[in-house]
């Protein structure tokens, strides 16, 4: 999974709602090429490639963080150009190239779906998705995930199946069979949920919801911490593994699902000489949680 930008995109689609005729020229190209190349150098292989973007939202309002603010309509429309753009140089560098067992797919991460959901503010959810046959949709999904798992319980669950469920009524049709939108980030980090343990509830319960839900990704942020609390100049504490070399609770939980999920497949690809679809190991991988041993997935009100 890779964020691809090229080189010579100035982003100014976003910035000022129109590219240049030369500048889309050029960024047809460079992701077109880019495409085939992997595709002609990983054909045979069985790879899959997904090429996309981060945290789109941002780039909707021209890299102003403030979730609060409404984007512009020229940014709008420009959006729409620049990711129907991305879109066509895939599409066609897969139609023209010569390719076998091998995949590229082109997804739009987004991050503000709260706002658009319960007050129907404009993002990228409600009024580029709609408009780009992208193969995934990536959800970036603090604005959510993080109020959710507060909530607790069936009421966290329910609120992150409407938030899903949200995202899957805007996306266009395509091609790719089953469920389309993943989860690009979450976690939570220890500046404010204090506790490991509570870290690794958390996340566990993340993890099943969306399994059950469907999606074909759930992207745990993340392996080391790259974020400082600018008052105390100590790290805010997403990660895997601490600024100690510290292993915590949340990485033995990973641990333990890899761990299961590999004996799952290699036991199940025994038996029925396939691998399974999407539906069938999520189905299954949403209840190791509840046997792991090591965990409580429940989270008290």
């Amino acid at each position: 999974m890779l964020w691809v930008y090229p080189f010579c995109d100035s982003k100014a689609a976003l910035s000022g709602g129109e590219m240049s005729d030369a500048e889309v020229a050029a960024i047809y190209q460079e992701v077109y090429e880019f495409t085939a190349y992997l595709l002609k150098r990983y054909s045979g292989s069985g790879k899959s490639f997904f090429l996309g973007n981060w945290e789109g939202d941002w780039h909707l309002q021209r890299e102003q963080y403030d979730y609060d603010l409404d984007p512009e309509p020229e940014a709008i429309a420009g959006a729409i150009q620049w990711f129907r753009l991305r879109e066509k140089a895939i599409a066609d560098a897969r139609r023209d190239t010569a390719h076998e067992d091998v995949e590229v797919y082109y997804y739009i991460e987004l991050n503000h779906v709260a706002k658009s959901m319960d007050h129907n503010k404009p993002s990228i959810v409600n009024q580029v998705l709609p408009h780009i046959r992208t193969d995934y949709v990536s959800w970036s999904s603090y604005d959510v995930t993080k109020p959710a798992v507060l909530l607790g319980g069936e009421k966290g669950r329910e609120r992150v199946f409407q938030a899903l469920d949200y995202i899957e009524a805007h996306l266009p049709e395509s091609d790719v069979p089953g469920k389309r939108v993943l989860i690009g980030e979450y976690g939570f980090e220890l500046a404010s949920f204090k506790d490991a343990e509570t870290q690794r509830k958390y996340t566990a319960a993340i993890m099943k919801w969306c399994l059950e839900w469907g999606c074909p990704f759930v992207l745990y942020w993340e392996l080391y911490c790259n974020e400082i609390e600018p008052a105390t100049g100590e790290h805010r504490g997403y990660w895997l593994i601490d600024d100690k070399g510290d292993k915590q609770p949340v990485w033995f939980l990973h641990k333990e699902f890899l761990t299961k999920a590999n004996a799952f497949i290699e036991q199940y690809q025994k038996e029925h000489g396939v691998l399974p679809d999407q539906a069938t190991y999520n189905r299954t991988a949403a209840t190791w949680i509840e046997e792991f041993s090591t965990y409580d997935i429940r989270i008290e009100d």
